[in-house]
């Protein structure tokens, strides 16, 4: 709906809103400012490397398959630099003030371990959306579609009318979307320790004990687990 949420009430029934918020980055600064201070930033996010991995550590919650930290990792590697900017700016612009006209009903996912998108800002956003309503997943992190496509799936189709609901396959949307991670990172025939090196590997180290957190630093914020972002 970008900025014009108003503008979709007449063509949308409902809307799920997946581990986002409004005017999360730069959140302090008025809009202009944070768009300024955003592309100073712009070469150390066009880069690829660290800037990958990093993000693959805060993106998943402490229960994460290790394949899904390969799989962000993977993603994020292949994303374009001038995609990442982007990225940036377009968060910098999205503000509270605009859901004001927002009167479709929305559901908000937000994973109680959700470091980029934290529940406090889930909560903002629902109580700035008029009939919004927000389910928090315990323990989950920020790639809901990863971590709990089951969950994401049975949001999306709550909020489709009964009438226009696709059929039920059998379960194979969720195990569609639930495959996600292998598809994209390519590890989905290896064996748990060659996951385990390869997720090691992020960080140049070799990662052959029999739990992912050897290579992945605990940190109090997130709760400890092994998706944490290393201690500075």
């Amino acid at each position: 709906m970008g900025r014009h949420p108003a503008d979709a009430a007449g063509r949308l029934a409902g809307a799920v809103l997946v581990a986002t918020a409004a005017r999360t980055v730069g959140r302090d600064l008025p809009a202009v400012l944070a768009e300024r201070v955003l592309g100073d930033l712009s070469p150390a996010w066009t880069r690829t490397g660290r800037i990958g991995t990093s993000l693959a550590r805060r993106s998943l919650g402490a229960g994460a398959h290790p394949a899904h930290a390969v799989a962000v990792r993977d993603l994020l590697h292949a994303t374009p630099g001038s995609v990442r900017v982007a990225c940036l700016l377009a968060m910098a612009r999205m503000d509270l003030v605009g859901l004001a006209g927002a009167e479709i009903p929305a559901t908000v996912l937000v994973g109680s371990r959700d470091l980029l998108t934290p529940p406090r800002s889930a909560r903002a956003l629902t109580s700035a959306w008029p009939g919004a309503e927000m389910t928090m997943l315990p323990g989950a992190g920020h790639m809901l579609p990863i971590e709990r496509p089951d969950d994401v799936v049975e949001a999306i189709l709550a909020r489709i009318p009964p009438a226009r609901r696709p059929p039920r396959d059998g379960g194979r949307q969720r195990h569609a979307l639930a495959g996600v991670g292998h598809a994209v990172s390519g590890v989905g025939d290896l064996a748990d320790h060659e996951v385990l090196a390869r997720v090691g590997a992020l960080d140049g180290e070799q990662c052959d004990e029999p739990g992912i957190s050897a290579c992945m630093p605990p940190m109090a914020e997130n709760g400890g687990g092994p998706w944490a972002p290393p201690s500075k």
